[in-house]
């Protein structure tokens, strides 16, 4: 078999795809994905890992952009990772999924630098309500 250009039909990469990345696999990768949490004893980089390896199953073609990737990782962190990152990512332009894990890290360090203290639990103002829910909404919609 001829090296893998990525041109031709007969591509080991293209045959391996087509035997072992079905339709019901992809399907079942996004549910997981959509529905994965972060759980109380999960560390951040345990936690990321487990959505990157998410996000190269369902987008295996690399098509996904940074804000789709970050929303992933996001949406699943703890409560008081969540709301103590968002606001500060949302400062940033250009962020990628890197940016996102490394920042929660920090946080997540200050937090235990500190003896055990969390950050409080910021509640958006409701006039962003609005605008959350929008991104939330594309954000789903591309999965």
């Amino acid at each position: 078999m001829p090296a893998n250009t990525g041109e031709n039909n007969t591509s080991f990469t293209i045959w391996f795809e087509n035997k072992f990345r079905t339709p019901i696999l992809i399907f079942k990768w996004c549910m997981k994905l959509k529905k994965r949490t972060q759980s109380l004893e999960e560390v951040v980089t345990e936690y990321a890992k487990a959505i990157r390896k998410l996000i190269k199953h369902v987008d295996s073609g690399r098509n996904w952009t940074e804000e789709q990737k970050i929303y992933s990782f996001m949406k699943g962190l703890k409560t008081d990772l969540f709301y103590a990152f968002w606001p500060l990512l949302a400062l940033k332009d250009n962020s990628t999924m890197n940016m996102a894990i490394e920042l929660t890290q920090r946080i997540k360090d200050n937090q235990r630098m500190h003896l055990g203290f969390t950050l409080p639990v910021f509640t958006p103002a409701p006039v962003m309500a609005p605008a959350l829910q929008m991104a939330a909404t594309f954000f789903a919609a591309q999965t």
